[in-house]
């Protein structure tokens, strides 16, 4: 079989309240240029067009973000046949902060204009069973250059963090997960907004999903415990 080895490192963590302390560690394959566990999320950061390049970002339960450049296709058609040449994607950077699998991840939106447009780099998301939701910057000329690290990690979740939605004209953020709270911070102050509470966490009950409306700025939440709420 291949050879596995413990990375990141074994990690102990307590969560914000101080009352529980969780330790663990993911085994991987050595090497980083491929995932070697189930892939939870594929985002689409840019391009995507028929015959136009792209870049890709996949989230995956061996802890690990990957982004990845795919070249414009080459298709030829003549007639009734066609042919076309599959262009192969080629690894970009890999994310490896996380100590526990990745649930979610949201590529933020490019501001026309900001210091992260002119460097034509990207800004992520992660939501990982390691309680915390990491901010990562991808930059253009990092292309090939490994492994990267996030830029901030948000310590407000107390269990699993499962979903991400963000409101963009807010810079809003939403996250939940099992300890069921959503919890919705402001990116731009790297700050708590408030903290939506499920009434039923004595019961396990849990959030399960989140969603954004970008009309009216607003983002939602829904679980098990049979009610939602928006703000």
């Amino acid at each position: 079989g291949r050879f596995m080895c413990p990375r990141p490192p074994v990690t102990e963590r307590r969560d914000p309240d101080g009352h529980q302390t969780r330790v663990g560690y993911i085994l991987r394959r050595f090497g980083a240029e491929r995932h070697c566990s189930a892939v939870t999320r594929v985002c689409l950061a840019r391009g995507g067009r028929h015959g136009e390049a792209a870049t890709v970002v996949t989230a995956s339960r061996d802890g690990t973000l990957k982004c990845w450049d795919v070249p414009a296709s080459n298709e030829t058609r003549g007639g009734a046949s066609s042919s076309t040449s599959v262009p192969t994607a080629q690894l970009r950077c890999s994310l490896e902060e996380h100590t526990g699998w990745v649930n979610d991840c949201v590529v933020l939106p490019t501001v026309p204009g900001s210091a992260s447009a002119a460097r034509d780099s990207l800004r992520l998301l992660s939501a990982s069973n390691d309680n915390l939701v990491k901010i990562w910057q991808v930059e253009e000329e990092r292309q090939g250059a490994g492994v990267s690290a996030a830029l901030l990690s948000l310590r407000y979740h107390i269990d699993y963090v499962t979903c991400l939605a963000y409101a963009p004209h807010r810079a809003l953020l939403a996250s939940a997960g099992l300890d069921a709270r959503c919890i919705v911070s402001d990116l731009e102050a790297a700050t708590r907004v408030v903290t939506l509470q499920n009434s039923d966490a004595s019961q396990e009950a849990y959030v399960n999903g989140t969603g954004s409306n970008s009309a009216r700025s607003g983002v939602g939440a829904g679980g098990s415990g049979g009610r939602s709420g928006q703000t």
